[in-house]
C-alpha cells in the first residue's frame, strides 16, 4: 500500500497542480489581506474563504483524473485496486494545500507584530474538511462511469453548490450547522467543538462513499446479473453496520448544533489609553488599538465642540450585549467611526423623546439626523468623502454632505446647527 501511495504522490495529475492550487490559494489570500491581517481569527477564516473556487476545482480534477482510468469494462466489474491509494494521494497534497495557506497567514501576520496568539485550529480543521469532502466527491463521481464530461462538471457544481448555498447564515441559528467557508472570521464569533466534528463526520462520509460505494453498486450489479457469488453472512453484515453507520453520521450532520457560537466575554478586554473616550476591544483586535485611539480623540473633541456628553467607555460588538457597541470590519476603523458618529449624535435629544412612525415629523428628524451622523463621521475620519464601497440605504444626500465636508468651518456650523434645530424642536413636540 505504501509503495502504491508513493508512486501516486509521484505520478498523479492532481498531486502535481496542487502547488497551482496551494498558489491560487495564496494569492486570493493575500489580495484581500486587509481583511484580515493582524487578527488571528481572521486569518484563520481567511483560508477557507478561497476554497469557494479551489475546492469545487480540485473536485472537477479528480473527477477528470479518475474517469480517465476508468474504461467501461473497469465501471462494469468495479474493484478498481488503485482507489485507495491515489484518493489518499489526493487527500495528503489537499492537506498539504491547507498547510501552504495556514502558512501565509502565520508569515503575514507575524511579519505585522500582532499580539499573542496563533491561528484557531478550528477553521483550519475546516478547511481540511473541505478540501477533502470536494476530492473524495471527485473520484466517487468519477469511478461512478457516464460520459467523460460528465463527472467533472458535476463535481465542480455540486462542491460549488454545496459551498454557496449554506454561505452567510447568521451566528447561532440553526442553519449555521452546514457552513463551511468564512469570509470573515469575527473575534466575537466561535466555532463550537460539536459542529467542527460533524463537519468532519460529513468529510468522512463521502471519502467512504467514494472508496466504498461504486464497489457496493458494481458487485450488487453483479449479482443482479447472476455473475457473483451472494456475499457471505459476514460480508452482508458489515456492508448493512456501514450504511447504518453513514445513514447515523449524516442525521448528525443535518441536524446538529449551530457551528457558529458567540463566544464567551473575556475577563480582560483590551482598551485604548490616554483617551477620554476608551474604546475596548476583543483581545484578539489588539492591533485595531492605535487607529482607535485617534478615533477616540476625534470623538471625545466632537461631542465637546456640540457640547454633548459621551460615556466613559464604549466596547466592541459582543463585549457589553445591550450597551452601545461600534463594530471593526477589516482594518479599517470606517465602520467603527459611523457608529460612533451614532453614538454623538444620538445624545442630542433624550430617548422618550425621539419621534415615532405616526408622528408627521419623523422623516425630518432622521434625516437631520443621518446627515449630522454622516458628516461627523467624516470628521471623526479625517476625509472629505466617504470610501465608494460603504453602502447606505438612507434618504440622505452624500454628496451635500461631502460639500458640507470641505466647506469653511463657518459653512460647517451653520450647517451643522440648522441639524440640531431641527431634531430638538421635532423631538420638544414629542416630549411636550
Amino acid at each position: 500500500m505504501s509503495g502504491v501511495l508513493r508512486i501516486e504522490l509521484r505520478c498523479s495529475l492532481l498531486v502535481r497542480v496542487a502547488p497551482l492550487a496551494a498558489v491560487g490559494l495564496v494569492a486570493l489570500m493575500l489580495s484581500d489581506r486587509h481583511q484580515w491581517q493582524g487578527v488571528w481569527p481572521e486569518a484563520s477564516a481567511a483560508i477557507t474563504a478561497p476554497l469557494y473556487y479551489l475546492g469545487p476545482a480540485l473536485a472537477g480534477a479528480a473527477a477528470w483524473e479518475v474517469r480517465r482510468r476508468c474504461g467501461e469494462r473497469e465501471s462494469r466489474n468495479g474493484g478498481e485496486p488503485w482507489a485507495g491509494p491515489l484518493l489518499a494521494a489526493y487527500l495528503l497534497a489537499g492537506a498539504g494545500v491547507v498547510a501552504v495557506g495556514a502558512a501565509c497567514a502565520v508569515v503575514v501576520n507575524l511579519s505585522a507584530f500582532v499580539p499573542a496568539g496563533f491561528l484557531w485550529p478550528s477553521y483550519l480543521i475546516i478547511a481540511l474538511a473541505v478540501v477533502s469532502e470536494c476530492l473524495a466527491a471527485g473520484v466517487l463521481l468519477g469511478r461512478l462511469g457516464g460520459p467523460a464530461w460528465f463527472a467533472p462538471v458535476v463535481a465542480v457544481l455540486a462542491c460549488f453548490l454545496r459551498l454557496i448555498t449554506t454561505q452567510g447564515t447568521g451566528v447561532g441559528t440553526p442553519e449555521s450547522r452546514l457552513t463551511r467557508v468564512f469570509l470573515s472570521g469575527h473575534a466575537w464569533v466561535e466555532l463550537a467543538p460539536v459542529g467542527v466534528t460533524l463537519a468532519v463526520v460529513e468529510a468522512a462520509i463521502v471519502v467512504a462513499a467514494a472508496l466504498a460505494l461504486p464497489n457496493l453498486l458494481a458487485a450488487l450489479r453483479a449479482r443482479r446479473e447472476h455473475a457473483a457469488f451472494p456475499w457471505p453472512r459476514r460480508t452482508r453484515a458489515a456492508v448493512t453496520a456501514g450504511c447504518a453507520v453513514c445513514v447515523l453520521g449524516t442525521g448528525l450532520v443535518l441536524t446538529g448544533p449551530p457551528l457558529m457560537v458567540e463566544r464567551a466575554i473575556p475577563e480582560h478586554p483590551v482598551c485604548t489609553t490616554d483617551t477620554k473616550l476608551q474604546l475596548c476591544v476583543w483581545p484578539e483586535d489588539a492591533a485595531r488599538l492605535p487607529a482607535l485611539a485617534t478615533l477616540a480623540q476625534r470623538a471625545s473633541a466632537q461631542a465637546e465642540v456640540l457640547g454633548l456628553e459621551l460615556p466613559d467607555h464604549v466596547s466592541a460588538y459582543g463585549l457589553e450585549p445591550g450597551a452601545s457597541n461600534f463594530t471593526i470590519e477589516s482594518d479599517s476603523v470606517w465602520f467603527a467611526a459611523n457608529d460612533l458618529a451614532g453614538l454623538i449624535v444620538g445624545s442630542v435629544v433624550p430617548v422618550d423623546c425621539l419621534p415615532t412612525d405616526a408622528d408627521p415629523g419623523v422623516e425630518d428628524f432622521y434625516r437631520a439626523y443621518g446627515e449630522l451622523q454622516g458628516l461627523i463621521e467624516l470628521h471623526l475620519q479625517g476625509a472629505d468623502t466617504r470610501p465608494a464601497g460603504m453602502g447606505d440605504t438612507r434618504d440622505i444626500d452624500r454628496a451635500e454632505i461631502a460639500r458640507v465636508a470641505k466647506s469653511d468651518q463657518a459653512t460647517q456650523n451653520a450647517w451643522i446647527q440648522a441639524r440640531l434645530d431641527t431634531m430638538r424642536d421635532i423631538a420638544a413636540e414629542q416630549c411636550r
